[in-house]
């Protein structure tokens, strides 16, 4: 299941701009009911009771500033390049490379949290 950044809830961040930032999320109950609502469309127990149970996050995102490397929620090393400078309507803001491939913005999910 993927979550947008919006639909967790950050806990701790430290040494932002540097080669060891670090960013700790945890995943709420309340988190999983606004990704219910919100997303799904679904305000019931049950929807909220399955995201919980099916979403699988790592407790923290690592990354290094300098070089653009980080470890995404899912756990895969992604590389963030920088602003998109010619980008169409539908195009990503920011080009971010997994297998020196750019993640095309066709995903649910935050690119940072790319699954």
């Amino acid at each position: 299941m993927d979550l947008e950044l919006e639909w967790i809830t950050v806990v701790g961040v430290s040494g932002i701009g540097t080669s060891h930032a670090v960013i700790r999320v945890k995943h709420t109950r309340e988190n999983a009911k606004t990704f219910c609502t919100e997303y799904e469309q679904d305000q019931s127990e049950e929807c909220v009771d399955r995201v919980l149970r099916e979403t699988r996050l790592n407790d923290q995102l690592e990354g290094n500033c300098e070089s653009g490397w980080f470890i995404s929620l899912y756990g895969e090393r992604l590389r963030f390049i920088g602003e998109a400078k010619h980008r169409g309507e539908v195009d990503p803001k920011y080009i971010i490379l997994r297998d020196r491939r750019p993640l095309d913005g066709t995903r649910t999910c935050g690119r940072i949290l790319e699954k």
